[in-house]
């Protein structure tokens, strides 16, 4: 299946180079969620790289799909005031395999890296692969 649009390298190199990055950052179009899309928090206890237990959410959310697939998601946790507490880049678990059926990807915080905060807006974007931002996925979870 495509990958996205397609774009030729110009030979000899002498010519103009349509593929040029700022060329593409300003025409890429930005991968969007799905209608209906969700984020899914799950309260828990996860390992962290010492072996100590901790508490923590994992987000689980749906990949987007072709035709404007996102291989990357910018995820936030967000105090109510809307200060970002926690920032996290989360590579799609597809990023590196043929187009096929929808997955879903997930990104873990502890609890502790949430600044003791009582409620807290998980955020999610999808990213293009030129940085362009869709429009992001929100859902409000207690913290204590």
């Amino acid at each position: 299946g495509s990958l996205g649009a397609d774009w030729v390298l110009p030979l000899p190199n002498a010519e103009a180079k349509p593929f040029a990055h700022l060329k593409r950052t300003k025409e890429e179009v930005a991968p969007q969620f799905a209608a209906g899309d969700a984020i899914k928090v799950a309260k828990g206890k996860v390992k962290n790289r010492k072996g100590e237990k901790k508490d923590a959410f994992t987000l689980t959310f749906p990949n987007v799909a072709a035709p404007n697939r996102a291989l990357a998601y910018a995820v936030d946790a967000r105090a109510e005031d809307g200060k970002v507490l926690m920032h996290k880049d989360v590579l799609a678990v597809d990023f590196n395999v043929p187009l096929g059926k929808r997955t879903t990807s997930t990104c873990v915080f502890a609890a502790d890296e949430l600044g003791g905060a009582k409620k807290v807006v998980f955020a999610v974007a999808p990213v293009a692969s030129f940085g362009a931002k869709g429009r992001e996925l929100t859902v409000e979870q207690k913290i204590a």
